[in-house]
């Protein structure tokens, strides 16, 4: 969910916790606690544009919001299966360890390419999507099988066998 399209009921949240941190995906981490004791609807309308750009916050933080976005996925599994999950630094360090740095400059390729493409930088939008095709060839055809010809969106977030196969270091007994 884009954070500015949400409508957000303010006791739910606070009920939930509110925002717990500081990660630059607070908001994701909000939403599955709300979505644990609430529905959480969507409007098939497009009601808010959203602008993308280089040096937006999301960018310049494109690693450590991915890191804090497996850090809310493993605190969901962790919730769960009833497990209690170690503090963020410490969690953070186990979790560095899964990251696959390919996909990572891929995702950052592609991301690229979409900023250039908006600005009309065409030159270097391709040479992005080059970039990306490089990184990943696989990735890029499954990305633009499922995104331009079944219109299905690529899921988000890690495998949660990814967790279970750190699970004696992610939850120590």
């Amino acid at each position: 969910m884009c954070h500015p399209t949400v409508t957000l009921n303010v006791a739910q949240a606070i009920a939930a916790g509110g925002y717990r941190f500081n990660t630059h995906v607070e908001d994701l981490d909000l939403w599955w606690r709300i979505a644990l004791t609430s529905d959480i609807r969507f409007i098939p309308e497009t009601l808010v544009g959203y602008r993308q750009h280089a040096t937006s916050v999301s960018q310049r933080n494109f690693e450590v919001q991915h890191l804090g976005t497996m850090y809310v996925q493993y605190l969901l599994i962790s919730h769960l299966k009833g497990l209690r999950p170690l503090p963020y630094d410490d969690a953070v360090r186990q979790l560095s360890t899964l990251v696959d740095e390919k996909h990572l400059r891929f995702r950052g390729y592609l991301r690229e390419a979409n900023f250039c493409f908006v600005s009309n930088q065409k030159v270097k939008a391709i040479a992005n999507l080059t970039l990306a095709f490089a990184t990943s060839p696989s990735r890029f055809v499954r990305r633009a099988l499922a995104e331009k010809i079944t219109k299905r969106k690529i899921a988000v977030g890690e495998s949660p066998k990814k967790f279970e196969s750190m699970a004696t270091a992610l939850w120590p007994a």
